[in-house]
């Protein structure tokens, strides 16, 4: 198709760009660009005589990097309009406005929608000004606290008669820790009415059941010809007494007899008893069957009165639970979730703040609509509605969502279908509707034939399922022509096997999960062998057949990790190189794990657990025989400076060597971050040159560098300390499967990629390999189960759970997990450009389950379908490797000698030793410390001596130096307001405490040397300072002076303190640090500076000194 022929959906697109005085939802399928659609409208928008400004439009996209997308497309669309020049004045002058304030555009995240709402009106949402978000160890460690003090209360408060309830179905309060936890992380969508609720009435329902089962003993005494029947018998002895426990309805008699039978009561054990002569119809067995029929009414009985204790505790735990909720709010940290509730809160509850953010945000747009939440809609239907309307009816052109219902596979997050089905139901052609609805369905990225198998496939697929939403087919955009291109789609199956004898079907023939891998490999290498042709884009905006297929074309997406270990190793047989940024597979890794316990032990010496996984990992690689051999030397494991025996003389060898290197990390545990045990780790162990030598060591190599990238951005996103990075790192793996690490720079890695298929959202790849399929679902119940806002159901055990919670998982949580998989598969095949490679292989039968049977029945068997694997002579496609050279001699020296010479940096703070770089003389205590650029430096280091390489660290000082540039910049008529104005911006920014920062503040500003600066003609505050040398690798000495004043003699130099003492050393280095600083001040204005003075800032006041 060329760009002169109109799209099938073309109108659609044009109106849901133009029809701006419409509120529309937009449902796009994959590929069918959307974002452009977007960007069309808001475009439109910031154009024309009812034009808003950029500043006045709220998009909300599901993640962070699509709105830096977002961000980028507009950016982009923009500055080519003006670069054209055919628009009007008015407009031009519009679009640049635009583009000036594009970076203030609300333009991310709905959390970070609902933190900006709650940051402008935070004392009308009970929340102090300067409130964060918590994170880290802390939110974790708030987590157990909340849980705990409800366990505790539960246990102090709950009803002694409750207490023996759970006890006689052998629980305690603390046995309901997983369940509460659980409970806890959703409570957010519960209303306080589920905690009013008790169980079901005891005495009604078990007179249904009595009643049931003398219905049955009548039925079954009339059935039977033979009184004396075995079975018969039995009903006669069993029967009755359930009857009569029944009738008497004693919550501790059920419970004592549910102990007593362990969940199985005799009256359903009878064997295989009974004479078919003796019975009607059906025999014995029917009636044995029309027994157990009854089990489920019966356990409901024997489960109503722990459901009744259950509903009390939680009811007991909920207030203690939200209570701690609230008093961690009010000291100013929020959780993630509770940034939306607190917001929805507050636009639902307060009128006025509803109304001045409706006029804040005119126009409101929402993609990835299938993956919100009802909270999240809650929040965005009441800010574009009527402030006046209780209703929360969108009014027209305020809202525009965007989602394809195909593609919603977050539930997991809260995500909710029906909040999909049900807003859409709202808009449409009728009278009253929220606006019209627009379908994209022409895809612009796949080739035709790709696009025709899907609609194919999941038209059947998702045809007829229950909780399943209707398919819409794709229209095709690109029909490339090649003479091979290459098959578009390649089916692997499990050969087909012959039947049984009495014609079921053959199961156990064939391992699905060793043939699959070895197959997928195998059709790996043959598209690259085979020269698979690859589009790329054409001038008339179609794709077009260019090029042969690499490895770097290729992506593996699989549903779930567990096939993957076998998938790596039949790539490694094949020859197949790969790489990921999977964070469950990276984090999996034995290197990692050996670096992330040895972390740990480093933290936590106490740790044993975590030392044994760190020496014996291949960080260390202490062997059993290297662990037995120190044991038996009367070793220890804890860690030492010096290892010693049962007679206290010096260990050596491996172990020993390691437990001194993790004791010296931790002797200096108060100046490290994460990445720097990392780094001192990779360093000291030589990990990476050893991984150089091991099977899949390039892989496990960037596994170690995305470890490291990861902890470095938790450091650049303000993490601190290796108890915070710890938790940062548990919690990537527990979202791993739809979370990605920063892969290392691998621009010109010609590798296959792995990733999850929520990792793969988003994006879109020539080649598409659907894999790990025959494994079998992993799809558990949980503990909690949400019924509605107002009721929930739970699971302690397999066999205790509330009465309801069977019907609930079997009859909603089931089949709405089956859909939204079959959903999954079809993202996963839509990331297909021009070759999609599907595997369907997976063994048949009454217990397996795997994810390919989801599909079984929409892809009829096909002669082209892939089913063996064909043995070819040697690796698939190998990529030459050079020759790995010997290591010569004096190998170790040389790396000490570069790695002493890489710490000397290119550019030095002017602090310790850069003052001898810029010619000053040296105090004798300074010249002591300095070493030449070849000595080793010693891995011990102060408090003091980290000082030289940055700047006041810690947050509190950070918000204090800020909150001082500001006021010095204003002048000695600062008033009170802006003071007050100032330290709140700070401390907002840093995530710290106001008053702390306004403590430090206020004593600065009443010290005299504050109010002489304030007072001078000239001053400058936060002066960026450099001076070019050459020393030693050394080329340039900046810094930045904290304020530098004109005095009557000539210039003063400040630098402020916080630190919550100053010693002798740290004095001496400060005296260092500002004469470095008056040199370089001197160096560029030729101005003498008279005086260099600290300014020691502490709660109980302000202090100056010389130096």
């Amino acid at each position: 198709m060329s760009t002169a022929e109109t799209l099938r959906d073309q109108d659609a697109r044009t109106a849901a760009s133009t029809l701006l005085s419409e509120s529309a939802f937009i449902e796009a399928g994959a590929g069918t660009g959307k974002s452009t659609t977007l960007v069309e409208r808001i475009l439109n928008t910031l154009t024309g005589p009812e034009a808003l400004p950029i500043t006045s439009i709220a998009a909300i996209t599901f993640t962070d990097r699509a709105g830096a997308e977002l961000r980028h497309r507009l950016r982009e669309k923009v500055t080519k309009r003006l670069a054209k020049g055919t628009d009007s004045p008015a407009d031009r002058q519009l679009l640049s406005a635009a583009l000036q304030d594009l970076d203030a555009a609300v333009i991310g995240t709905i959390h970070s929608f609902a933190q900006r709402i709650l940051r402008t009106h935070a004392l009308s949402a009970r929340l102090p000004l300067a409130f964060a978000p918590a994170t880290g160890a802390d939110a974790a460690d708030d987590e157990r606290s909340r849980v705990r003090s409800a366990i505790e209360h539960v246990q102090a408060s709950l009803d002694p008669s409750a207490l023996s309830l759970l006890a006689a179905y052998s629980l305690a309060p603390v046995d309901l820790l997983e369940v509460l936890q659980r409970l806890d992380a959703q409570g957010l969508r519960l209303h306080d009415a589920a905690f009013s609720q008790g169980g079901a009435d005891l005495n009604d329902l078990c007179a249904a059941a009595a009643d049931e089962f003398e219905s049955f003993l009548l039925g079954a005494r009339a059935d039977c010809g033979d009184p004396a029947d075995r079975l018969m018998v039995a009903f006669e002895e069993r029967v009755p007494p359930v009857i009569t426990m029944l009738r008497h309805a004693d919550p501790a008699e059920l419970a004592a007899s549910w102990a007593a039978t362990d969940g199985t009561h005799p009256v359903f054990k009878l064997g295989n008893v009974g004479a078919a002569p003796a019975w009607g119809p059906g025999g014995a067995k029917a009636r044995r069957d029309l027994l157990k029929e009854l089990i489920p009414t019966f356990e409901a009985c024997m489960l109503a009165p722990l459901e009744s204790a259950m509903r009390a505790a939680f009811a007991a735990a909920w207030p203690v639970m939200r209570q701690h909720r609230e008093d961690r709010t009010r000291s100013g940290v929020v959780t993630f979730d509770e940034l939306l509730s607190r917001a929805r809160d507050l636009i639902r509850d307060d009128r006025e703040c509803r109304a001045l953010v409706h006029v804040a945000y005119p126009v409101v747009l929402v993609d990835e609509f299938q993956d919100t939440d009802p909270v999240q809609w809650e929040l965005i239907r009441l800010i574009t509605a009527d402030p006046l309307d209780p209703s929360g009816q969108p009014l027209p052109g305020r809202l525009i969502v965007v989602g394809d219902p195909k593609q919603a596979i977050y539930s997991f997050r809260g995500a909710d279908i029906d909040t999909y089905t049900g807003a859409l139901a709202g808009f449409g052609p009728t009278e009253g509707a929220l606006g019209p609805v627009f379908e994209l369905t022409t895809n612009f990225r796949s080739v035709a034939p790709v696009i025709e198998w899907v609609n194919r496939v999941f038209a059947a697929a998702m045809r007829g399922r229950a909780r399943q939403v209707a398919y819409r087919d794709l229209d095709v955009r690109h029909r490339p022509e090649a003479a091979e291109p290459g098959p578009a789609v390649t089916v692997l199956r499990d050969p087909e096997q012959p039947p049984n004898g009495d014609g079921s079907r053959a199961t156990g023939v064939v391992d699905s999960t060793k043939l699959e891998p070895r197959l997928v490999a195998q059709a790996i290498g043959r598209a690259v062998n085979d020269r698979w042709l690859i589009t790329e884009p054409q001038p008339d905006e179609t794709r077009g057949y260019t090029r042969a297929a690499t490895f770097s074309d290729i992506a593996v997406l699989y549903p779930a990790r567990t096939g993957v270990p076998a998938l790596l190793d039949a790539m490694d047989d094949a020859g197949v190189p790969y790489r990921s940024g999977d964070a469950g597979l990276v984090f999996q890794r034995p290197v990692v794990l050996g670096l992330l316990a040895a972390l740990t032990v480093v933290d936590d010496p106490a740790a044993e657990l975590d030392l044994w996984a760190a020496l014996k990992s291949p960080v260390f690689a202490c062997t059993d025989i290297d662990l037995l051999h120190y044991r038996r030397a009367g070793g220890r494991w804890r860690l030492a400076k010096l290892a010693e025996g049962a007679e206290g003389e010096p260990l050596t060898g491996p172990v020993a060597d390691a437990l001194h290197l993790l004791h010296s990390l931790r002797s200096t545990l108060e100046t490290l971050q994460p990445v720097t045990v990392i780094d001192q780790l990779i360093m000291r162990t030589r990990i990476m040159e050893a991984l150089a030598f091991s099977a899949r060591g390039g892989f496990d190599a960037d596994c170690v560098r995305m470890l490291r990238a990861h902890a470095q951005q938790f450091q650049d996103e303000g993490g601190i300390g290796l108890p915070d990075y710890l938790v940062a790192a548990a919690e990537a793996q527990t979202a791993s499967s739809r979370s990605s690490l920063p892969e290392p720079d691998v621009r010109d890695d010609n590798a296959v990629r792995l990733m999850t298929i929520h990792q793969a959202k988003g994006l879109e790849f020539p080649i598409v390999v659907l894999a790990a399929m025959a494994n079998n679902i992993y799809d558990p119940s949980p503990a909690i189960g949400i019924v509605d806002p107002n009721r929930f159901e739970f699971r302690i055990t397999k066999d205790l759970k509330s009465i309801g919670y069977d019907e609930w998982d079997e009859g909603e949580r089931k089949p709405r997990s089956a859909a939204e998989r079959v959903r999954l598969h079809y993202v996963a095949c839509t990331r297909a450009r021009d070759h999609l490679i599907v595997s369907l292989c997976g063994e048949h039968g009454t217990n397996k389950r795997p994810h390919s049977s989801l599909l079984w029945d929409a892809v009829p068997r096909d002669p082209s379908d892939v089913t063996a694997v064909v043995e070819v002579p040697g690796p698939v496609a190998p990529i030459p490797s050079p020759p790995v050279s010997p290591l010569p001699h004096d190998w170790s020296e040389q790396v000490a000698r570069v790695r002493a010479r890489s710490r000397v940096p290119f550019i030095a703070a002017p602090s310790g030793d850069a003052a001898a770089f810029l010619g000053l003389p040296l105090p004798p205590l300074a010249a002591s410390r300095t070493s030449p650029a070849d000595a080793p430096v010693p891995l011990e280091t102060t408090v003091a001596v980290e000082t030289r390489v940055a700047r006041d660290g810690r947050p509190i000082g950070r918000a204090v130096h800020a909150a001082l540039d500001t006021i010095v910049g204003i002048g000695a008529h600062v008033t009170e307001v802006e003071q007050e104005a100032a330290c709140l911006r700070a401390a907002q920014d840093e995530g710290v405490a106001v008053n702390g920062v306004a403590e430090l503040v206020r004593v600065a500003i009443a010290s005299p040397l504050m109010a002489q600066a304030l007072a001078a003609p000239r001053r400058w505050s936060e002066l960026y300072l450099a001076a070019p040398v050459d020393h030693e690798g050394v080329r340039l000495v900046e810094g930045f002076a904290d304020l530098v004043f004109e005095g009557p003699d000539g210039l003063v130099l400040v630098d402020y303190k916080t630190d919550e003492s100053i010693s002798d050393e740290t004095r001496q280095h400060y005296a260092e640090q500002l004469t470095a600083y008056a040199a370089l001040i001197e160096r560029a204005t030729g101005t003498k500076v008279v005086s260099r003075r600290i300014l020691h800032l502490a709660a109980g006041g302000a202090s100056e000194f010389e130096v």
